[in-house]
Order: structure tokens, then sequence, then C-alpha cells
């Protein structure tokens, strides 16, 4: 388990101020974060076997198909009414 000390220095290399009593505390909470560490640096894990395709998702064809609905006519004429017009066209910004 680390010290206050210990607690309190690494708070200083992180420009923190840290009270007697929160020292305490997060001697606690970094004790149990570094042994669980511990436990993940015990894990032999070789990653020259791994197919990391095999890990990664499919991102082929994820086109989802266009559906046309129609939007109440009230809103229709909402919007309508505050576009801008060429002749029947609407006439919009550019994109690009």
């Amino acid at each position: 388990m680390l010290s206050n000390e210990e607690v309190k220095d690494i708070a200083a290399l992180a420009k923190l101020k840290v009270g007697d009593d929160e020292a305490i505390l997060y001697a606690s909470q970094l004790s149990v974060v570094l042994k669980y560490m511990e436990q993940l640096e015990a894990v032999d894990v070789n990653l020259k076997d791994i197919d990391w395709r095999a890990l990664m998702p499919d991102f082929s064809n994820r086109m989802a198909e266009d559906e046309a609905f129609d939007w109440p006519q009230e809103e229709r004429e909402i919007a309508l009414s505050q576009a801008q017009r060429e002749g029947k066209l609407i006439k919009v910004k550019k994109v690009l």
C-alpha cells in the first residue's frame, strides 16, 4: 500500500495540493489500482499471433437504403414558405 508521503509526492509532481485526509483516501484508492495493474502485467499476451483483422468489425457495405416519407402537410407548408424559389425549383446554398 502506498504511504501518505508517497501520495503527497505524486500530488506534488502533478502540482496538486493534497491534505492529510485526502492523502489517506487516495493512498488506498491508488493501491487498489496498482494491484490491478500488477494482475494485468501477469497476463501473457503474445501479440504476434493475433489476427487483428478478426477483431475489427466488418465495415463493408454499411450504407442504409434511402427511404422516402411524406412530411405532414403543415410542416411542409412552413418549410416551403421560407424557401427562396427559382421558378418551380427551391434555391439552396452551395454545398461545395
